[in-house]
């Protein structure tokens, strides 16, 4: 028997565990202390040499954080934007997801830094969506992808999201997609533009 293994398995079980019991602790009285201790004893799992065990340290934290006030997601997503220069694509990809439903602003330059990743970009493209105050540089960033046949409706459906808090400036990129762009915007492009306007 191998005596590193159990440890890992101990770590990866308290990480993914932590999250499931979050709800159990949340109905009991000090709701901000199990807050706080689940997060505290995450964070440090960030770190851990096994890619399983970050993976599940990731989801926890949003699991965590979800339900919680702004200022809590707001300290999660801070814990978890460097998560995203993680040597693994599985967690990279699981922390966009995890900024998505904690706190995208916090980490909007990471996370439009991760649509030049293939593997990365349905996930970016649903964090991205998630912003409460999308800029210009985000916007741009999600019409290029309109034509993409990957990913061409997921960003049409970020776009869409990002015009209920923001419709001008989503509107005002969509507009020449729509035009057809000089002739240089695609069927598909334009397709995925009229989804955002729907």
């Amino acid at each position: 028997p191998d005596p590193a293994r159990p440890v890992l398995s101990r770590h990866y079980q308290a990480a993914k565990g932590l999250g499931t019991v979050w709800h159990r602790a949340a109905a009991r009285a000090s709701l901000a202390a199990a807050r706080d201790d689940a997060i505290a004893a995450l964070v440090p799992v960030l770190g851990s040499g096994s890619v399983v065990e970050r993976l599940a340290a990731v989801s926890s934290l949003a699991t965590v954080a979800a339900d919680a006030d702004a200022s809590v997601r707001s300290a999660v997503a801070d814990r978890l934007a460097p998560v995203l220069a993680d040597p693994s694509v599985d967690v990279r990809s699981k922390a966009l997801l995890a900024l998505g439903r904690t706190d995208p602003d916090r980490a909007r330059d990471g996370i439009r830094a991760a649509l030049r990743e293939r593997a990365l970009q349905p996930n970016a493209i649903d964090a991205l969506g998630g912003l409460h105050r999308p800029d210009a540089a985000v916007v741009e960033a999600l019409c290029a992808l309109l034509p993409d046949t990957g990913v061409g409706g997921a960003a049409a459906k970020a776009l869409a999201r990002l015009a209920a808090v923001a419709p001008e400036p989503v509107g005002r990129a969509v507009t020449p997609v729509l035009d057809g762009d000089g002739g240089r915007a695609s069927g598909r492009a334009r397709a995925n533009a009229l989804r955002v306007v729907a």
